[in-house]
């Protein structure tokens, strides 16, 4: 991983999928490339891969969150010139999403998904769209579902959307090979 603030190391990711059904044959799939700078969390906040420390000659997990909220971090960094030690971490870190649905689904829908699965993103990263990250989601329709009754179609594409992509950052640290 990269160094980080107060001695502490980012953790490895990597590519990581996940798919969501829904009613009347709708699904969500999501595909994301993660280098976050924050913490992969679980659904009840366990750190899956992260910042660690060196403790009593044992590498542990940091707690990123932890780490800023306590003044060591984000809030403090000087980024380094291109070259230069130290300073703390570089804008390297970034999570890159892609978000398909097989719903019909106009720009205007598929802009308000984007949005919603950003959520995503909160729910599996902490800290998430931090300032050192360059995080991005793409959201596409196949149109594959044309004339399916998707009941209130962007609010049902978008909550399945936020739900693919947290699952889809999990899974790409738990099978990364560093």
């Amino acid at each position: 991983g990269k160094s980080g603030p107060a001695g502490f190391k980012v953790g490895k990711g990597g590519l990581g999928a996940a798919t969501v059904d829904g009613p009347v044959g709708l699904k969500v799939s999501a595909f994301a490339v993660v280098n976050a700078f924050g913490d992969i969390v679980t659904k009840s906040s366990e750190i899956l891969c992260g910042g660690t420390v060196e403790k009593e000659g044992k590498r542990e997990f940091c707690n990123v969150q932890k780490q800023v909220l306590d003044g060591t971090s984000v809030a403090s960094i000087s980024l380094p010139k291109e070259g230069e030690e130290g300073g703390g971490p570089q804008r390297e870190n970034t999570t890159l999403v892609t978000v398909f649905t097989n719903a019909s689904m106009g720009r205007e829908g598929l802009l308000k998904v984007g949005k919603m699965a950003v959520a995503g993103l909160s729910r599996s990263i902490c800290p998430a769209l931090t300032t050192v990250d360059g995080d991005v989601i793409f959201v596409f329709s196949t149109g594959d579902l044309a004339g399916a009754q998707v009941p209130s179609p962007e609010l049902t594409v978008g909550v399945m959307a936020a739900e693919a992509v947290a699952a889809a950052v999990r899974d790409g640290v738990m099978h990364n090979e560093g």
